[in-house]
């Protein structure tokens, strides 16, 4: 009978609690100036923006594996621990501003390469998989 229950019980999503809503990364700065934006949108479509010397943009589908593996990162950030830092640190740094949308709510972090040292190793962890965003 348990099994019967089960079975008829409605599904629901693997990130219910961390519903995955979206993300977007602007990168701004360094020594070279270069600007890069990148977008996922819930279904894994996403864009690419490289702004040097003329955009180049980059646009795709991520597949379900990465965007599986993106989700549970951006569900495991302790996005209440993270500051918003907008005191810019040095002139040759990168600027951040990530916005999220998780379990839903919105979030927006502004940082940079210094201010990020501090945060946690899930940040890190996700902030690599956005960069990779695009790669080969």
């Amino acid at each position: 009978m348990l099994a019967t229950l089960f079975l008829c019980a409605p599904q629901t999503d693997a990130y219910a609690d961390g519903a995955f809503g979206g993300l977007s990364l602007d990168q701004s700065g360094g020594f070279a100036g270069i600007r890069t934006t990148t977008t996922v949108d819930t279904d894994g479509s996403f864009a690419k923006t490289v702004d040097f010397r003329g955009k180049k943009k980059k646009t795709g589908k991520l597949n379900a594996d990465r965007l599986d593996a993106l989700k549970t990162a951006v569900a495991e950030v302790p996005w209440l621990e993270i500051p918003d830092d907008s005191k810019s640190r040095g002139a040759d740094m990168y600027r951040y501003d990530l916005k999220v949308k998780v379990g839903g709510k919105a979030y927006q972090k502004t940082f940079d390469d210094m201010s990020m040292g501090s945060f946690p190793k899930s940040f890190h962890k996700l902030m690599g998989m956005i960069r990779k965003v695009g790669a080969k």
